[in-house]
């Protein structure tokens, strides 16, 4: 965990399941595809009552529904947001060559 940057990884990477589906699913294209339409979401959290180490009161997660990989962000202030936006989405292309078009927030 880097706490210097504010920020912590998490997750497993999802593997292969081509072997695992019935040639009839295979066939009719009963399973996720490689390329899922949802978007990342994203949720903000805080001010918390103890604050972490660093000063830390907010985080932010960023959560992919189909590799189930998750990003917290440690924040100091709310306003940083847009900030760690922009380094989960320069992190996320620059393991997976594609790029985030849209983000589900709530």
């Amino acid at each position: 965990m880097d706490m210097d940057k504010g920020k912590r990884k998490m997750g497993t990477q999802q593997q292969s399941r081509a072997n695992d589906i019935c040639a009839h699913c295979r066939e009719k294209g009963h399973w996720k595809r490689d390329y899922p339409k949802l978007p990342p979401r994203q949720d903000v959290c805080g001010p918390q009552i103890t604050q972490a180490r660093g000063g830390f009161s907010y985080f932010i997660t960023f959560i992919d529904d189909h590799s189930r990989y998750g990003y917290v962000y440690l924040m100091r202030y709310k306003s940083e947001t847009f900030v760690r936006f922009k380094e989960f989405r320069l992190e996320v292309e620059n393991q997976t060559g594609r790029k985030i078009i849209t983000l589900r927030s709530n």
